[in-house]
């Protein structure tokens, strides 16, 4: 009976109530007919956009049942009594009471959410919103009739880390959504205590508008200041070579800023077992060179890096034939790739050494240093 009723007061405000704006009558005559087809989806937004255009009380009476049948109670309601008061405005009362009729039918049908934030949990600045849509202060812990549906509750508040609340929300469901107590952002002081250095930075990229992330060190230096070594290489006499490095001076006292780059020192000690002519039988003696320089370390690239620089070296040879003897001399060191692996602990070279005495002699190796300290 009581769909009927709705049935004909529906058809009576088709049929007899036209929209003035021919777009707005257009489309609210296609929602009429995607409703007949039982194309309910498409019949509502048909009925919205009408209502867009042109509010009528035919336009508004039909979304409100179009929403009904959608299942979305809560917004059926709201429309049905916007029907009631558009229509008693009108004189119109039959629509009048046939929408407050449909409203008071479905009024105990509703679902209801409540966005809960307790006291202690309330931060200053705080925002909550709901799928995106701001949720008045006024309406925390409240409930609010709402359609069925997936709903995501977002709390955020300057200096700490937003918070989300998923909710599903079913047909004439009290649902409650509580939103946790949010997590204070630690904010790290990156200090350098080196004279001459700028003042602490606040580093954070927690909260809208404050984004800082620290810049890379020009010189990329590795996380500790010194490091043990081993190295392989020949010289251009065709004498092979074996031995250890020591670096210091990456990150420590012993460095040295200069422009984007920075000095560190470098001793060396490789080792030969024929340092020699081998056309001899008897010239079997043994080398040991000791080197100690400095080179000027550049990063070029994150990870990879090079260094040139300047030293002294002792040469110490042992054995039969030539008996002991050491030669002193100056050297040239570069080193034109330097790659940095394992969070910059580990750091693979090619370096080369140039002794300058009588006759120059270069050294070509390949290092491994592990920074240990």
């Amino acid at each position: 009976m009581s769909r009927s009723l709705s049935a004909l007061c529906l058809l009576l405000v088709v049929t007899a109530s036209a929209a003035a704006d021919p777009a707005a009558e257009q489309l609210f005559r296609d929602g009429r007919q995607l409703l007949k087809q039982g194309l309910i989806d498409e019949a509502c937004d048909k009925f919205q956009q009408s209502r867009e255009l042109e509010a009528k009380v035919g336009t508004l009476l039909n979304l409100a049942d179009c929403r009904e049948r959608q299942g979305k109670l809560a917004t059926a309601w709201e429309l049905f009594l916007e029907t009631k008061a558009f229509a008693a405005r009108q004189k119109d009362t039959v629509v009048a009471a046939e929408a407050a009729k449909r409203a008071a039918a479905i009024e105990g049908k509703r679902a209801f959410l409540t966005v809960a934030v307790a006291a202690d949990r309330r931060l200053p600045g705080m925002i909550v919103t709901r799928n995106g849509a701001e949720v008045p202060l006024a309406t925390w812990d409240q409930a609010l009739p709402i359609d069925p549906g997936s709903y995501v509750i977002e709390a955020k508040a300057p200096d700490h880390q937003p918070a989300l609340v998923n909710v599903e929300v079913a047909p004439n469901a009290k649902v409650v959504a509580s939103v946790p107590a949010l997590v204070a952002i630690v904010v790290v002081t990156v200090v350098d205590s080196r004279p001459g250095m700028p003042p602490p930075d606040l580093r954070r990229a927690d909260f809208p508008g404050r984004s800082a992330a620290p810049a890379p060190s020009s010189i990329d230096p590795p996380i500790r200041s010194g490091a043990l070594g081993v190295a392989l290489g020949a010289t251009t006499n065709g004498d092979k070579m074996a031995g250890l490095r020591l670096v210091v001076g990456l990150r420590g006292i012993a460095q040295v800023e200069a422009g984007p780059g920075a000095l560190r020192g470098v001793f060396t000690f490789l080792y030969n077992r024929r340092y020699n002519d081998e056309s001899y039988a008897d010239d079997n003696s043994n080398g040991f060179a000791f080197g100690l320089g400095g080179d000027y370390l550049l990063a070029w690239k994150p990870g990879f890096a090079s260094a040139l620089g300047i030293g002294i070296g002792v040469d110490v040879f042992a054995g039969a034939g030539f008996g002991t003897f050491t030669y002193f001399r100056k050297t040239l060191r570069a080193s034109p790739i330097i790659v940095r692996f394992h969070q910059r602990d580990v750091e693979l070279g090619l370096h080369a050494v140039l002794l300058v005495e009588e006759s120059p002699v270069l050294i070509t190796t390949v290092g491994v240093d592990w920074f240990i300290w």
